[in-house]
């Protein structure tokens, strides 16, 4: 029998880059997304299911970036019609900046700008929400938004989650899509 040797560590000990890849982040972000995106966990798991037939026509889109663009384009598609302006008004339309930032949350803010587009350019070449090119002038803001939940010990992943959406559902923050 050999013996094995095990470490344990802190979700901030693993460099973001590298908890993107983890199957583990991707569950945590579709569970973080159907719970709180547009109040309405049937229409959320919608979007998800969408994603989820474009992933399992073509393995290559399996990767985490590609639903965070999938869904960002649904989410400002749905704001450019009649029901997405009325759910604005009430207050429980989500932005598409939220899975960019929720990625962004779940790899602890762990890669810089080049890395993080690289990511989402390599997985999404054919079309980009505007939410990606929007998303940078609110990632400092929604980093400290969150500071302190990260900085918790443990983390408070769904605490931040939670101030992240509230942030994205601020009538200013909704992002429509100027395609069909």
């Amino acid at each position: 029998m050999g013996s094995y040797f095990s470490r344990s560590y802190e979700g901030q000990d693993v460099p973001g880059k590298f908890v993107l890849f983890s199957e583990s982040t991707a569950t945590a972000f579709h569970l973080l997304f159907w719970k709180y995106t547009n109040g309405s966990r049937d229409q959320a798991f919608d979007m998800i299911f969408n994603v989820a037939r474009d992933v399992f026509k073509d393995r290559l889109h399996r990767f985490l970036a590609y639903s965070v663009v999938r869904l960002a384009l649904q989410l400002e598609q749905m704001a450019a019609t009649p029901e997405g302006a009325a759910a604005k008004t009430a207050g429980t339309l989500t932005s598409s900046l939220y899975p960019f930032a929720l990625l962004d949350l779940l790899t602890h803010f762990g890669m810089d700008r080049a890395t993080f587009e690289r990511e989402i350019q390599a997985q999404n070449p054919s079309r980009l929400p505007r939410a990606y090119a929007e998303y940078w002038n609110h990632r400092e803001a929604i980093k400290a938004l969150v500071a302190g939940d990260l900085a918790a010990n443990p983390m408070r992943v769904e605490n931040a989650a939670l101030a992240i959406h509230r942030y994205c559902q601020q009538p200013a923050r909704i992002l429509t899509s100027d395609h069909p």
